[in-house]
């Protein structure tokens, strides 16, 4: 198991510029302002979120045609209620603000590969 501090997931993220950590109040601005988004729904204590964090963002740098961004559920139960949030992680694939796809519980990297290149294929 692998475990994280924030100082070390932002300068991972900060790695990526495709990347963006997202919070409550970023989450709806990002939403709308981006045609395709992949958000990671993730939490701080679940080491299944920390051990996909890498596999997610190199992932990110195949997809050049959707911004990538991670959110924290941690402190964030009504995001994960609004958003009907059951497993973590959770991606989820938005267009033009809406889910359009959804994958709990990553498994492999190559499964996630090909389930995100399906749903991004029309991107």
């Amino acid at each position: 198991m692998i475990f994280l501090t924030r100082k070390q997931k932002t300068t991972l993220i900060n790695k990526n510029k495709n990347m963006q950590e997202l919070t409550k109040a970023t989450l709806l601005q990002e939403l709308s302002s981006n045609p395709v988004i992949v958000i990671k729904f993730e939490a701080s204590w679940c080491s299944s979120c920390q051990a996909t964090r890498e596999m997610f963002e190199r992932i990110s740098n195949e997809f050049p045609q959707a911004k990538f961004a991670s959110i924290d559920l941690a402190n964030n139960q009504e995001i994960m209620d609004s958003y009907n949030i059951e497993d973590l992680p959770t991606i989820a694939v938005f267009k033009n603000g809406k889910e359009e796809t959804r994958i709990a519980g990553v498994k492999t990297e190559q499964a996630l590969r090909a389930k995100l290149a399906s749903s991004l294929k029309q991107a």
